[in-house]
C-alpha cells in the first residue's frame, strides 16, 4: 500500500473501501434483526413478497427490490428485507467515500484517506437512527433515498458536464420521487444546482435526454395499477383508475393532517424532538464539529458550502414544518436522509483542528482521544440498537392468528395488528383460511370490494346493501362458518360496533361476537402466548404498543 496516492480509480483505495465495508457488514450482521420490527415492516415485506401495494404513495421501488431480495434462500422474508436496508445504507457509505476527497479539495495521502474514512464511519455509526434503519425492512425506504442523494452529490461533484451528467441527475431524482417523494422533492434545488453548475443552462438536447430518463425513472409507478388490476394483496387505494391512482400518489390519506400552516404547539414539539435527536441520538461532539465544518466550507470552498446546505437545509426545514402531528416521534427516522451530510461535515471540522495545531504530538493525542471516545459511544449505540433477539412483532402476529376460530372474518385497527397479520398471512403463509381486512379500508368502496373478493357470502352481502351499518351487521350474521372478530384495544369504529345487537366477547388479543341480549365486555385470562423478548424490553413506541395489547388481553377487553 506504500505511498501511493488515492484517487477515484486507485486500485489501493478500492481495496481500502472494500475492507472497511466488509468490517461494517460483519458488525451489522451481529446485531441484525432475524424477523419483523414493530413498525410498517410487516406491510412492506408482505407487499414485496406478494408484489402488493403498501400505504401511499405505494413505494414501487421498495416492492420491486424487496421482491428480488426475497429470492435469496436465507432466513425469513423479513430478514431478507432487513438485509436490503443494511445493504443500501452500506452502499451509501461506499458512494460517499470519494466525497471526503472532494470536500478536502486536494488529493490526500493514503494515511489521511484511511483516517478520514475511519472517522467518517465512526461518526455515522454514532447516530442511533442510522443504525436502527439498517435493522428493519421499513428502513429500505429511507436507505434508498439516502443512497440516491449520495449518488446525486457524486454526480454533482464530477468534472464531467453535458448530457450524461444531466441525464444521470434526472434519472436518480426520478427514482427517488418514485420511492419517497416527500423527501426527494425537497432536493429539487440540489438537482437544479447540478444542472447549472457549469455557468450556463443545458441546451435543448440535454434537457430532452434528461426528461426522457426522468420519465423512465418515474414509470415504475405503473406497477401500482398493473398489480391492482390483478387484485394483489395488500392493496392500499386499489389504484385502477386515475382518481384512485392520484389518491395513492398524492397521499390523500394524510393530506388533511399535513398542513402548510400549523399551530405553534406543533412546531415546538417538532423542534424539541429535533433537539432530542441531536442531544441524545448522536455523538455529543458531532454537531459542534459539523458547525465548524460548514463554517470552513463557507470561507474556503463556497461551492461545497451551498451544495451541502441544499442537501441538509431543506430536509431540516421540511421535518420541522410539515409532517403528521402524531408522527413526531419519527423525526429521527426522517433525519436519516442527512446523516451522511452530518458525518461529512464533522470530518471537515476535524481537519480544521488538524490545520490549526502544528505540533504532531498534539494532533496524534487529539485523534486518538477522539477515536477512543467514538468507539465507546458507538459500542453503546450498537448495544442499544441490537435486534438479534427481537421477535416481539413476529410473535404478536402469530398469537393474534392462533386465537381466531377457523374461517373467521377479522377486521383490525392499529399498525401492530394490521402489519403483523399481513406479514404472517402473506409472507409466512399462516392461517390463509382467515378473511382479513384492515378496518380503515372499509371507509372506502374499494375496501369492501377487497373483503368481498375473499368470500362469496360477503360478496352477496356487499351487493345486497350499500349501508355501512347493515354491511357490518351482515358480517356478524354470517354464522359459525365465518365468526366475526375484531382487534382488541383500538375502537375508532366503536360506535358502529356497539350498535350491533349481541355481546362482544374477549378472546385473547381479539374480541368476537357472542349471542346475548346486550353489549358487554368480558375479561380474558385464559390464553397464554409465546413472547420472545430480549432483555431489556425494547422501548420504541411501536413495541410498547404491542406490549400494551398483551397487558390489555390479560386484563379486560374494555378499550
Amino acid at each position: 500500500m506504500g505511498g501511493r496516492s488515492v484517487n477515484g480509480k486507485s486500485f489501493t483505495a478500492g481495496w481500502l473501501d472494500a475492507g472497511i465495508l466488509l468490517v461494517l457488514w460483519g458488525i451489522l450482521l451481529r446485531i441484525q434483526n432475524p424477523g419483523l420490527m414493530a413498525d410498517d415492516s410487516g406491510e412492506m415485506v408482505a407487499a414485496a413478497v406478494g408484489l402488493g401495494i403498501p400505504h401511499p404513495p405505494g413505494y414501487p421501488w421498495v416492492v420491486l427490490l424487496g421482491h428480488i431480495m426475497n429470492w435469496l434462500p436465507v432466513g425469513t422474508p423479513a430478514f431478507r428485507m432487513n438485509l436490503l436496508s443494511e445493504g443500501l445504507l452500506l452502499a451509501a457509505v461506499w458512494v460517499s467515500f470519494p466525497l471526503l476527497n472532494s470536500l478536502r479539495g486536494k488529493e490526500p495521502s493514503l494515511a489521511s484517506a484511511f483516517r478520514d474514512r475511519i472517522f467518517f464511519v465512526l461518526l455515522l455509526f454514532s447516530i442511533h437512527a442510522f443504525v436502527a434503519q439498517a435493522l428493519t425492512a421499513k428502513g429500505v425506504v429511507y436507505a434508498l433515498n439516502l443512497f440516491l442523494v449520495c449518488l446525486l452529490m457524486r454526480v454533482g461533484s464530477s468534472d464531467r458536464s453535458g448530457t450524461g451528467t444531466v441525464g444521470a441527475t434526472m434519472f436518480l431524482w426520478a427514482i427517488g420521487m418514485a420511492n419517497h417523494w416527500q423527501t426527494m422533492v425537497l432536493w429539487s434545488p440540489l438537482v437544479v444546482w447540478n444542472w447549472g453548475r457549469w455557468g450556463k443552462w443545458p441546451g435543448l438536447r440535454i434537457l430532452l435526454v434528461g426528461s426522457v430518463l426522468g420519465i423512465v425513472g418515474l414509470s415504475v409507478y405503473l406497477l401500482l395499477p398493473l398489480r391492482a388490476i390483478q387484485d394483489c394483496v395488500p392493496s392500499w387505494g386499489y389504484p385502477v383508475h386515475p382518481s384512485l391512482f392520484y389518491w395513492v400518489l398524492s397521499r390523500k390519506l394524510v393530506s388533511q393532517v399535513e398542513h402548510w400552516v400549523q399551530p405553534f404547539d406543533f412546531y415546538s414539539k417538532s423542534f424539541l424532538e429535533m433537539v432530542r435527536f441531536f442531544a441524545r441520538g448522536v455523538f455529543p461532539l458531532l454537531v459542534p464539529m459539523g458547525v465548524v465544518g460548514i463554517g470552513w466550507l463557507f470561507y474556503k470552498r463556497k461551492t461545497w458550502f451551498w451544495k451541502t446546505l441544499l442537501w441538509a437545509g431543506p430536509v431540516l426545514m421540511g421535518v420541522l414544518l410539515i409532517h403528521e402531528d402524531q408522527n413526531t416521534y419519527l423525526v429521527p427516522v426522517y433525519l436519516v436522509s442527512i446523516s451522511v451530510a452530518l458525518a461529512l461535515l464533522a470530518v471537515v471540522g476535524l481537519r480544521c483542528f488538524e490545520d490549526r495545531v502544528k505540533e504532531k504530538r498534539g494532533i496524534l493525542f487529539f485523534f486518538l482521544g477522539m477515536g477512543l471516545a467514538l468507539l465507546v459511544w458507538d459500542g453503546s449505540v450498537l448495544r442499544a440498537e441490537d435486534k438479534m433477539g427481537y421477535l416481539l412483532a413476529s410473535d404478536f402476529g402469530v398469537n393474534v392468528l392462533q386465537d381466531l376460530p377457523r374461517g373467521s372474518v377479522l377486521l383490525a385497527e392499529g399498525d401492530p395488528y394490521v402489519m403483523s397479520v399481513w406479514y404472517q398471512r402473506i409472507a409466512e403463509k399462516r392461517r390463509e383460511d382467515v378473511i382479513f381486512e384492515p378496518a380503515v379500508f372499509l371507509v372506502h368502496g374499494w375496501g369492501w370490494k377487497q373483503l368481498a373478493d375473499q368470500s362469496p357470502g360477503i360478496a352477496a352481502l356487499v351487493r345486497r346493501t350499500s349501508v355501512f351499518q347493515e354491511r357490518l351487521q351482515g358480517l356478524a350474521d354470517l354464522g359459525a362458518a365465518h365468526p366475526f372478530c375484531y382487534s382488541l384495544g383500538r375502537w375508532k369504529m366503536g360506535g358502529a360496533l356497539l350498535e350491533m345487537p349481541g355481546a362482544w366477547r374477549s378472546l385473547g388479543l381479539i374480541t368476537t361476537q357472542a349471542t346475548a341480549t346486550k353489549n358487554k365486555f368480558l375479561s380474558s385470562g385464559e390464553n397464554s402466548y409465546r413472547i420472545r423478548v430480549t432483555d431489556p424490553i425494547p422501548m420504541d413506541t411501536a413495541s410498547l404498543g404491542i406490549l400494551a395489547y398483551y397487558r390489555l388481553a390479560a386484563g379486560s377487553a374494555r378499550p
